[in-house]
């Protein structure tokens, strides 16, 4: 079920190769709070599959900014990867970016938009750049449809963590 306001997550592969994930979810509570609770890695568990088995290996409660990493454990298919990301962008209550710097991905780079629409409303807004080994047979064969499904997941999600 669709949410008014959300755009549901999207694929384009790029000029140069690389994909751009695009998704968009309105959750009706203001910036501040929004940025808050999707900053902290303690809720990325919270959000993601649970067929991932995404788990935070990490100090969770380490402050953010820029240059602050975090390692996960996360499940791709019946493979187990460790992934580590790195804060790129911190610009709170604005956006805020994380880079990995190891895991399944050639390249990963997602970054959250956080604009006001209205009265406590929230518009995030999430860019994924990312390439894929193997690139397009891989990605058509393997990477895609998980994403879709992963994301379309989190959105669901976001609305439940935030809205209740």
């Amino acid at each position: 079920m669709d949410v008014a306001g959300d755009s549901g997550p999207q694929i384009a592969r790029q000029p140069d190769g690389s994909y751009l994930l695009t998704m968009a979810t309105l959750i009706q509570r203001g910036r501040e709070e929004v940025f808050a609770a999707l900053s902290d890695v303690r809720n990325v568990e919270k959000i993601t599959p649970g067929w991932a088995r995404f788990r935070i290996l990490s100090d969770p409660t380490v402050e953010m900014g820029v240059g602050t990493v975090f390692d996960y454990s996360v499940r791709v298919r019946c493979m187990r990867f460790k992934w580590r990301s790195e804060i790129t962008e911190w610009d709170p209550p604005n956006a805020f970016a994380d880079t990995q710097r190891r895991g399944p991905f050639s390249e990963w780079t997602d970054r959250h938009i956080f604009t006001d629409a209205g009265d406590k409303a929230t518009l995030v807004q999430n860019e994924i750049t990312y390439r894929v080994p193997g690139g397009a047979p891989i990605h058509r064969l393997l990477v895609r449809r998980d994403l879709l499904r992963a994301y379309r997941h989190e959105q669901r999600m976001m609305h439940q963590l935030l809205e209740g």
